[in-house]
């Protein structure tokens, strides 16, 4: 008997209910974040001696009294960062709720960072999931928070929706200050292509946001 007519294996995960490979990502997410957020409770920290901004902060600048960000409490973050860090005082359950708030915060922008990257180059956004270093990178501050939004920048950038990029990229720059280094490469490419009034939708678009979620509380606390 020949081998020729044997019916080929099935490929392998062909199933349509199969969403194993989908879900690895994930997982890995999840089990490096709540690693460290784990590490972060009140009573785990002595075990672990981390540190963290949400610690730090919470218990120095007396967070628990939920004292207004830069009206009646320093605040060196942007203006977005510092209102959401306010929001996040108000879950129940003190310091504890707190880190589990920013945990579940961070969670969710690590997820928006790897759906982003997915659509720009996805083995990285594999290796974005698959790394330890979100134990650190989630738990230390809240730069994740400023990351989503320049991922979003690049990705309305690459879908040539001028506008959105720049809403994305002023809205990052108001949680935390780096996402600005972005606005020069796409400026400057939007220019060599000769494409100079979507450079100016952009940049408009950014300034306008960037006042917009900014000069309130300049106003209000110089």
């Amino acid at each position: 008997m020949t081998t020729s007519n044997r019916p080929a294996p099935p490929p392998a995960s062909t199933a349509p209910g199969d969403a194993t490979p989908r879900t690895i990502p994930y997982v890995f997410m999840t089990i490096w974040i709540g690693i460290g957020v784990v590490m972060l409770l009140p009573g785990m920290q002595p075990h672990f001696a981390s540190y963290s901004d949400w610690i730090n902060l919470y218990r120095t600048r007396h967070w628990a009294q939920h004292p207004l960000p830069y009206l009646r409490q320093s605040m060196e973050y942007p203006v977005l960062l510092g209102w959401t860090v306010w929001a996040l005082t108000w879950v129940p359950g003190g310091e504890t709720g707190f880190v589990l708030a920013n945990g579940l915060l961070m969670w969710g922008c690590a997820v928006g960072v790897f759906w982003g990257l997915q659509r720009i180059s996805p083995r990285h956004a594999l290796w974005w999931a698959a790394t330890p270093l979100l134990i650190v990178l989630a738990t230390q501050n809240w730069d994740l928070w400023g990351i989503l939004p320049f991922i979003a920048a690049w990705v309305t950038y690459e879908r040539h929706r001028w506008a959105w990029a720049g809403v994305w990229l002023a809205v990052g720059t108001a949680v935390k200050l780096f996402p600005v280094v972005a606005w020069p490469f796409m400026v400057y490419a939007l220019w060599k292509r000769g494409e100079v009034g979507a450079a100016a939708r952009l940049t408009g678009t950014a300034t306008v946001v960037w006042l917009a979620t900014n000069v309130p509380t300049l106003l209000a606390a110089p």
